[in-house]
């Protein structure tokens, strides 16, 4: 616990390279990273995630595990359109 402690400090700004701390000029903000998710595109890469682990790890045909790998790709893909890396850069919120 005083490890995650300690790692969120040093996160957050708060300790500087000596561990003293330092002065503070505003309120932080409560998340760095915008809410950018569209949750459609989530869920059905969370979706051909499981399916591709599912067919890769029970599959005893070649075609499965085929099929299981491009499962696994595909949530790759899926999850990097979910979080829209162009929203993240430009800092939208909504």
């Amino acid at each position: 616990p005083s490890l995650a402690l300690l790692f969120r400090l040093f996160l957050s700004g708060h300790l500087t390279e000596t561990g003293e701390a330092v002065p503070h000029a505003g309120a932080p903000t409560a998340r760095a990273v915008p809410r950018r998710v569209h949750s459609s595109l989530a869920r059905v890469a969370g979706a051909t995630f499981i399916a591709g682990v599912i067919l890769v790890v029970l599959s005893d045909v070649e075609w499965g595990q085929l099929v299981g790998a491009a499962c696994l790709l595909a949530c790759v893909a899926l999850g990097v359109l979910a979080v829209d890396p162009a929203a993240l850069a430009r800092g939208d919120e909504a």
